[in-house]
């Protein structure tokens, strides 16, 4: 994570699949809001995937922002 001009920038936030479903990623979420608060973000952002963390961060209040492109090159 990366606080740029008030803006935390949340990457990385992984939690393996035999782990999910105990709480690690919203304490681990929460944590990291709670850093980025006392470092003067007033807004995080994150990109997520829509069926694992996208329900989790919804509930804790995140919401659609912006359109992100996303580009594929067939290698081989």
């Amino acid at each position: 994570m990366a606080v740029v001009d008030g803006v935390a920038r949340l990457t990385g936030g992984v939690v393996v699949p035999a782990r999910r479903g105990r709480g690690v990623y919203r304490a681990v979420l929460a944590a990291r809001l709670d850093y980025a608060a006392a470092n003067g973000a007033t807004m995080a952002l994150v990109k997520s995937n829509p069926a694992t963390s996208g329900p989790v961060l919804r509930r804790t209040g995140f919401t659609a922002f912006g359109q992100e492109p996303v580009y594929a090159l067939p290698l081989g």
